[in-house]
């Protein structure tokens, strides 16, 4: 993707133009707008040498599960989706869990590894949760 004469400034963004905001239409519109997206999140990967190992998010995280936090052009994203985005796996960056989750094989929250995440829907991921037992049980 990112070839290696590319210049990767401070910032994360490449190329000449990389004071501009970066916006999600943009990532839907341009090759040259995913190369930037994408050369933001490597800068937030911790990324091993075999290529099946997770690539560990070591950017902002929030909530129990520390799920990964990107800011691009003014908009939240989760990395691991935005990941998921970038190797074609789903068709937007962003969107509402209803329609498509991005789950991981691996079960690690912070992993982008392409290789270990999969689209599914929410019940796919409530499946996937109960299959491998972090599914909380109700009280009845």
């Amino acid at each position: 993707m990112l070839q290696a004469s590319t210049r990767l400034y401070h910032d994360g963004c490449i190329g000449p133009g990389h004071g501009n905001a970066l916006t999600e239409e943009d990532m839907l519109a341009s090759h040259t707008a995913r190369e930037r997206a994408l050369a933001r999140l490597l800068t937030k990967l911790v990324v091993g040498d075999d290529l099946d190992d997770c690539w560990t998010w070591t950017g902002a995280t929030s909530g129990k599960k520390k799920y990964g936090r990107m800011k691009i052009g003014g908009r939240l994203y989760l990395p691991h989706r935005l990941m998921a985005f970038l190797a074609g796996t789903v068709a937007t960056p962003s969107g509402p869990a209803r329609d498509v989750c991005v789950l991981h094989r691996c079960d690690v929250p912070q992993c982008c590894n392409p290789r270990h995440l999969w689209a599914g829907s929410l019940s796919d991921n409530m499946l996937d949760c109960a299959a491998k037992g972090r599914l909380r049980q109700q009280q009845g």
